[in-house]
């Protein structure tokens, strides 16, 4: 195990690595272009945990960003969990055809708890 900063991490990448993102604050149209760059730049990832525990705000810029995150890494064949859901955040995306679209992307609790218990599947 291995804690780095994601734009040092991105010159040291390795296959098959298991990577926890975490996000803060806001995610919306201002926050989206300079904060979450980084992450496409990931390649080899065997898994990629979103962590939203920090996350006060989404609006739909942020959400369509989210959706382009979960198809890059469906694209490359990386398995996207989403950790740290409120109940708010979680509500507002049930209120949209989020989870219909991205049926196959996993919900859990915190990221430790994907991490410990063996990537089981968890829901919001």
């Amino acid at each position: 195990f291995k804690k780095a900063l994601l734009t040092p991490y991105l010159e040291e990448q390795g296959h098959d690595d298991i990577i926890v993102v975490k996000l803060s604050e806001e995610i919306n149209f201002i926050s989206s272009s300079w904060k979450l760059q980084n992450i496409y730049q990931l390649v080899y990832p065997k898994i990629v945990i979103l962590s939203f525990s920090q996350i006060q705000y989404i609006d739909d810029d942020g959400e369509s960003l989210l959706e382009d995150i979960i198809e890059h890494f469906e694209h490359i064949g990386t398995t996207v969990y989403l950790t740290g859901i409120t109940d708010a955040f979680a509500q507002r995306l049930h209120s949209t055809t989020f989870f219909e679209k991205y049926h196959n992307t996993e919900y859990c609790q915190n990221a430790s708890s994907v991490v410990l218990n063996g990537l089981h599947i968890c829901h919001v």
